[in-house]
């Protein structure tokens, strides 16, 4: 076959790839050439639309200001004059709540002003933008025409070159291909030259065939053999004849394939010329779209040069366009005259606000002192009414105590007459010196008491007080009577000059065709619309300038000083009046009426009784009503279980600190499970009985609890009449609705000690994976639910005697029954709540397995009575009444606790709990309840835990294995350290290891160098750079620059990440999000460089970057109030702040210019690393040597029961179960060595275990 050489292939490949590089580089250089300009030119166009959409924002945020301006303002008016009246009337804790009320709306109106003063000066710095880059606009113009000539000319000569090489290249292929058909003309006559010779040959075949048969006729019958030869020779050249023809044919047919494959190059270089052809049209057709684009960007350009001419008319800076633009001129300078006055009135309005605004700040930092003055009187006198108050209480201690001496005294004597009379004088000897003794100590003691009297009856104390009060009322006066001058003032010169205003407004022209008045700039925009067509659009764009800038200081100082003056309307002359109504018409706002003050202050007065019944029913500890006096929305419930297996017994920190920072009404409960055969085998132990262990432990725990600052609500007990009464009412309904079951079961009893042996009280090996050590309801190595019966080698755990099994009757919950109930509410509220994926697991299990009956009833004296006749001596078992103390807790908290509990509605139900505990939770409890029949709210979130490793074992209390809630206090760390290394180190998805190593490396290094070098940095260079002053923001000086908005931008994104972590109770992953803005702050430090230099050199930059990071502190306190709350009140004191709710987002106003912070303080310590070993050593068991796990050392070698012997072939069973359990193992090596996620990988585990399971049970079946 003929075809191209690859030679020849290769030099047209690399060609054609030549030529789309050369192509693709001669875009890309148009593109590099045309961004540069064009770029711009967008970025500014678009810059431009971005600055005018941020004016109309700021406008709209100024309108907003104003209307709170003026709520507060009636506020506090409203306020003082209830303070006014209530220091008439001599209600002084009244005027003292409303004294709190009046500096809070004060705060908040000194906060408004210094925002509506940023805004306004950002209006301004955004109409300055906007002419920038109008002039920048205009700037570009010019040179992206250049720049586009040139490319139009270099695009054309690059196109004729490509032309050239193109037309060069099709010669120099066709040349090619004419080569190649010339020797294939030459191959075909080679063809036909030996079909020739072939033909030749086989005539002459003939001839000689012939001359041999005339020649050898006789020898015909010798010569058959010879002649069979010669034919067989004959047919094997005719075959030859044939392949040659064949052979022939196949030149042909590949003469014709090289013709087809010389047309098909010749289509195909005719279909390359096309497309170039059509990139030449395609590039024509952009040369064509940029001339447009040209000319689109010519005629912007006249438009932008238009309007920059007409707005530089009026400086003359375009002469040669006056005459073009004349008519226009004349509308501008009608436009002008018309508001020439206003304008003027306007612009002096403005400096009198600024020298107003200069006047309420040094009243600002002035009212500042005075308050700390006024804290420091109050301070005073409640000290030195607490004083009084104390020497009361001592004064009715003393008459009390005297009273019951002289109560003895007379008792002794009475036993001292009877002893004489039984002449048992040495008993009457006793009583005469224990009377003497009395005597001298009433003597004593009213000595004391007249002491006492006298000095609260000389009044020494009272005149302090009354001086004190004197003193605090006379500075509070001048406080109020400097704002009220300083107001009055403001009032009047603005009054003047808006009554000036509108009577320069009331001469212009009133409009046709209407009765109504209006201003000046009413008509004149009047006048705009309906000569619109004749106006130009500068004119037009400046009327709407005037007419908004006119609107926005009526509007302002409307607001600002028309409802600031406490004298009444009807004071002010009628002139005055008339201009304060018209300024109401042409802002567009409510009429200032006395009526509508009245109105908002009879809401402000509902609103604070409301507060005030609030408060009353917190101080009787009524939250119930308190709760339905707040009609908070969404109510939650917490609950934490009693006991947590491993480490320290600490819930996830806090659920009530992030709903409080939140503002979210919560209730968190948490209590001791006091019940159970734990409890009576520790008391046997300790030779006391349940209730002194109880009473010894719930106190301990208490304080455990408080010391790491976990502040329940409650923190309660099960052994209370509430939890009696509410258990044996859910037992009793179960019972009446027929979910109870009677049955008898195996129990193991101790003849030794006479007594059924409970669960606890017995030890063995667990059936199902040989553990040595599991106890009688639960094996701790495999996590298996047993029964005591089922241990295999039982012992009594009280005197280490084998028990006997006994029948004992008990009552059983069906749970069978209740299955399809319970899994459609898992459904439901694991879909709806945030739920652990080990918690999902293990209760899917249980479902799956089936529910069966469980036993609720236990042998024992110590727990809830069987409310049943017949049941004496049997009590509940303690997982059936454990989790009933959650609603028992809550009803000593408060009596509504069914609001709470049977409330499904309105309330959701949040549970925190090692992973142990979670059947209990999720199945048993939640099918009680469901079982009464009545709405109880279930569980919505379920929050579990894998386990806290100490080491490299198990925390073990009974070894002295770890560190527990009652070491801690000793090591002298302080709680929010320990606090968060728990949280960061918290087991969510699978077990953590508690290292002494990593435990100091978090303080030093996350802690110390990161929150607390923060912290610490800022508050020292504010109380030495600033005297512990905030700064005042100049933004003119330092605006916002890139690192300011970075800061903003990423802060609240974390924030916003921080909030949805914390609403799926993700609470490692809130805590790492709370340090990373941590860091931000850092890194927002390190990038304006924070020092010296900047403070002597940029002090305007300088204040910027402080107010940021103070109120960036300032929001660390709230995000890290849920983890570490001594902390966050830490920084809250350095700062002079309360700690605050958690804001929406992050912004710079919470800590604003002139407040002033306390000196700094030290949130965190460096701990010495050789603590480790000093701390190992003592905590770690034996010496210092890591903590190892006794009960794997007590463990046999043998996992499981060893396998029966089969004789002969194993049961179809047996085969089937081992090829799935191969293959399940290795679908579960194939997702662990993929690294898949921790869910599916459990997932798969859990049913290979199953299948495992299945398989002992049949070798068990087998064995037997």
């Amino acid at each position: 076959m003929f075809e191209l050489s690859p030679e020849m292939k290769s030099t047209s490949l690399h060609q054609q790839q030549q030529l789309v590089q050369k192509q693709s580089r001669r875009k890309r250089v148009v593109s590099q050439n045309t961004s540069v300009a064009t770029q711009s030119l967008a970025t500014h166009e678009l810059e431009l639309q971005q600055q005018m959409q941020r004016q109309s924002q700021l406008s709209i945020r100024k309108v907003e200001l104003c209307k709170e301006l003026l709520s507060l303002y009636s506020r506090r008016n409203s306020s003082e004059q209830r303070q006014e009246d209530a220091v008439k009337a001599e209600r002084f804790e009244e005027a003292d709540a409303t004294t709190t009320a009046i500096s809070q709306v004060q705060e908040r109106i000194s906060q408004l002003e210094g925002i509506y003063a940023d805004t306004d000066r950002s209006l301004w710095e955004c109409k300055k933008r906007q002419d920038e880059l109008s002039r920048k606009i205009c700037e570009l113009h010019p040179i992206v025409l250049r720049e586009m000539d040139d490319l139009r000319q270099k695009r054309e000569a690059e196109r004729d070159q490509f032309e050239a090489e193109l037309r060069q290249r099709r010669e120099s292929e066709v040349g090619v291909l004419q080569g190649e058909r010339d020797e294939i003309e030459k191959d075909r006559s080679d063809i036909a030259l030996e079909q020739d010779f072939l033909g030749k040959n086989q005539s002459e075949l003939k001839q000689r065939i012939d001359e041999e048969t005339r020649i050898d006729q006789d020898e015909l019958d010798d010569l058959k053999g010879k002649r069979k030869a010669n034919r067989s020779e004959i047919e094997e050249l005719t075959r030859r004849l044939e392949q040659l023809n064949q052979k022939d044919k196949e030149w042909a047919l590949e003469i014709a394939t090289v013709q087809q494959r010389i047309r098909i190059t010749e289509e195909q270089f005719s279909e390359k010329s096309k497309e170039v052809m059509q990139d030449k049209q395609k590039l024509d057709h952009r040369i064509s779209d940029l001339q447009k684009r040209s000319h689109h960007l010519d005629r912007q350009e006249a438009h932008l040069q238009k309007v920059v001419e007409e707005g530089e008319v009026v400086q003359g800076k375009l002469q040669s366009e006056i005459q073009a633009i004349v008519a226009q001129q004349e509308n501008l300078e009608t436009v002008r005259k018309m508001f020439g006055d206003e304008l003027a009135i306007i612009h002096k309005l403005r400096a009198e606000e600024e020298g107003f605004r200069e006047k309420e700040a040094g009243w600002s930092i002035r009212s500042s002192r005075w308050t700390q003055d006024l804290v420091k009187l109050e301070n005073r006198i409640k000290k030195l009414t607490d004083k009084i108050a104390g020497d009361q209480r001592v004064v009715v201690e003393l008459e009390e105590g005297v009273k019951g001496l002289e109560k003895r005294v007379n008792q002794t004597e009475s036993l001292k007459v009877l002893a004489v009379q039984r002449r048992d004088f040495k008993q009457a000897s006793h009583y005469s010196g224990e009377l003497a003794k009395l005597r001298e100590t009433i003597v004593q003691q009213r000595e004391e008491l007249e002491r006492r009297t006298g000095e609260i009856t000389s009044g020494s104390t009272q005149k302090d007080l009354a001086g004190l009060q004197r003193e605090y009322d006379a500075l509070k006066g001048n406080q109020k009577q400097e704002q009220l001058d300083m107001f009055k003032e403001i009032q009047t010169v603005t009054t003047e000059t808006l009554a000036q205003l509108l009577v320069t407004c009331s001469k212009k022209p009133m409009s046709n065709g209407s009765s109504t008045t209006t201003t000046s700039a009413d008509k004149a925009i009047v006048d705009s619309k309906e000569e619109g067509d004749s106006w130009n659009t500068a004119a037009g764009v400046l009327l709407k300038e005037l007419r908004s800038e006119i609107e926005s200081v009526l509007e302002v100082s409307r607001i600002r000083y028309g409802r600031e003056t406490t004298v009444p309307i009807a004071a002010v002359d009628a002139s005055t009046a008339a201009a304060v109504a018209k300024i109401a018409v042409v802002a567009e706002a409510t009429p200032i009426s006395t009526v509508g003050e009245e109105e908002f202050v009879g809401k402000e007065e509902q609103r604070a009784a409301l507060e005030r019944d609030i408060q009353a029913a917190v101080a009787e500890e009524d939250y119930a009503t308190a709760a339905e006096l707040q009609e908070r929305g969404t109510l939650t419930v917490m609950s934490t279980p009693a006991t947590i297996k491993a480490g320290i017994a600490m819930p996830p920190k806090n659920p009530n600190k992030y709903q409080r920072v939140r503002n979210i009404n919560a209730l968190y409960i948490c209590g001791t499970d006091e019940y159970g055969t734990a409890t009576e085998t520790k008391a046997l132990a300790d030779g006391v009985t349940c209730q002194e262990l109880c009473d010894k432990y719930h106190p301990i725990h208490k304080q455990c609890y408080e010391w790491m600052e976990i502040d329940f609500d409650k923190f309660g007990r099960t052994t209370t009449e509430e939890q009696t009464k509410i258990a044996q009412d859910i037992f009793m309904r179960l019972y009446e609705r027929d979910l109870l079951v009677e049955d008898s079961m195996l129990q193991l009893y101790c003849s030794q000690c006479d007594r059924y042996l409970a669960d606890r009280f017995v030890e063995g090996t667990c059936p199902k994976c040989n553990y040595d050590d599991a106890r009688g309801d639960q094996c701790d190595q495999c996590g298996s639910l047993l029964n005591a019966t089922d241990l295999v080698n039982p012992r009594c755990k009280l005197d280490g005697n084998r028990p006997v099994q006994k029948e004992s009757k008990h009552l059983f919950l069906d749970l069978g029954k209740l299955q399809p109930e319970c899994e459609a509410w898992y459904e439901k509220a694991s879909a709806e709540g945030s739920w652990s994926n080990n918690g999902k697991v293990i209760t899917q299990s249980w479902f799956k397995e089936g529910l069966k009956l469980r036993c609720i009833t236990r042998d024992l004296k110590w727990g809830t009575p069987v409310p049943l006749p017949g049941w004496e001596g049997k009590v509940f078992y303690v997982w059936f009444d454990a989790p009933i103390g959650y609603p028992s807790i809550t009803a000593t908290y408060t009596k509504e606790w069914e609001k709470w509990w049977k409330n499904p509605e309105d309330v959701k139900l949040y549970q925190f709990m090692g992973k142990d505990n979670v059947p209990f939770h999720t199945v048993i409890f939640p099918s009680s309840l469901i079982g009464t029949g009545e709405k109880w709210t279930l569980l919505n979130t379920l929050s579990t835990t894998e386990y806290l490793q100490y080491e490299t074992g198990k925390f073990s209390k009974s070894r002295g294995v770890g560190i527990f809630g009652n070491n801690v206090q000793e090591t002298g760390v302080p709680p929010s350290v320990w606090r968060y290394y728990l949280l960061s180190n918290r087991p969510e998805t699978n077990d953590s290891q508690y290292l002494w190593k990593d435990f100091i490396a978090r303080n030093n290094n996350e802690l110390l160098a990161n929150l607390g070098n923060f912290v610490n940095r800022v508050i020292k260079f504010v109380n030495a750079k600033y005297d512990s002053h905030v700064p005042t923001l100049d933004t003119a000086a330092a605006p916002a620059t890139e690192s300011d908005e970075k800061l903003v931008r990423e802060v609240n994104e974390k924030l916003k990440l921080y909030v949805e972590a914390l609403d799926d109770v993700k609470i490692r992953e809130g805590l790492r999000l709370a340090m990373e803005i941590s860091a931000l702050g850092n890194v927002y430090l390190q990038e304006n460089k924070i020092d010296n230099t900047l403070f002597a050199d940029h002090r305007a930059r300088c204040d910027r970057v402080v107010i940021t990071a103070l109120n960036l502190i300032y929001l660390l306190s709230a995000i890290l109030f849920p983890y570490m709350p001594s902390t966050s009140e830490s920084i809250a004191r350095q700062l002079n702040a309360p700690v605050r709710l958690l804001p929406e987002s992050f912004t710079v106003d919470s800590i604003l210019p002139g407040h002033v912070i306390n000196k700094a303080e030290y949130l965190f310590k460096r701990i010495d690393e050789k603590q480790e070993d000093i701390w190992r050593a003592k905590y770690g068991g034996n010496g210092s040597e890591p903590a190892v796990d006794e009960k794997k050392k007590k463990k046999k070698p043998t996992k499981a029961a060893p396998a029966p012997v089969f004789k002969g072939e194993k049961p179809a069973e047996v085969v089937e179960l081992e090829k799935k359990i191969e293959e399940q193992g290795a679908k579960v090596r194939e997702l662990k060595t993929a690294k898949a996620d921790a869910a599916a990988v459990q997932t798969e585990v859990s049913a290979l275990l199953g299948l495992k399971k299945d398989l002992a049970d049949l070798f068990a079946k087998l064995t037997v």
